[in-house]
């Protein structure tokens, strides 16, 4: 069977988010995991491929402030991960400022949070990954290990 799922464990790799039915989202490992677990169903029900690039919650974070991401998943709350963000820009020498309609998308609550975050309301892209995680059938497979 052929993997639906991209996976780029290194900054720079993966997919253009141009191209058709694929959505490029970069951030933490916990959500790489979690993205994974769904991507092939994702992709049945939506039509779109994902390419999840596992930088970590800040710096998905800092790509997201400096145009260079359109979507992050980040396994924290959207407050701890500005800040996680600020101080991985300081640690590098660089000033980073967020922008002010970031838009937190809860896919996981608990120990195990994982959320999607966008700048402004979600692309459609990211609407049907929303939508479908939301669906009884999303968060029955979340829940399965």
């Amino acid at each position: 069977k052929i993997a639906r799922l991209a996976v780029a464990l290194a900054l720079g790799l993966g997919l253009s988010a141009a191209q058709a039915g694929t959505l490029d989202i970069s951030g933490s490992p916990l959500s790489q995991k979690q993205l994974e677990r769904q991507a092939e169903a994702i992709h049945d029900r939506t039509g779109i491929d994902l390419t999840v690039s596992s930088v970590g919650s800040a710096k998905g974070m800092m790509d997201l402030a400096q145009g260079k991401a359109r979507v992050v998943a980040i396994s924290m709350c959207l407050e701890d991960a500005i800040v996680a963000a600020k101080h991985q820009a300081r640690l590098e020498g660089k000033s980073i400022k967020m922008p002010s309609n970031l838009r937190y998308h809860a896919i996981q609550t608990g120990a195990d949070r994982v959320g999607l975050v966008t700048v402004g309301a979600p692309s459609r892209e990211v609407q049907k990954v929303l939508d479908f995680l939301a669906s009884r059938e999303g968060q029955t497979r979340l829940a399965s290990r």
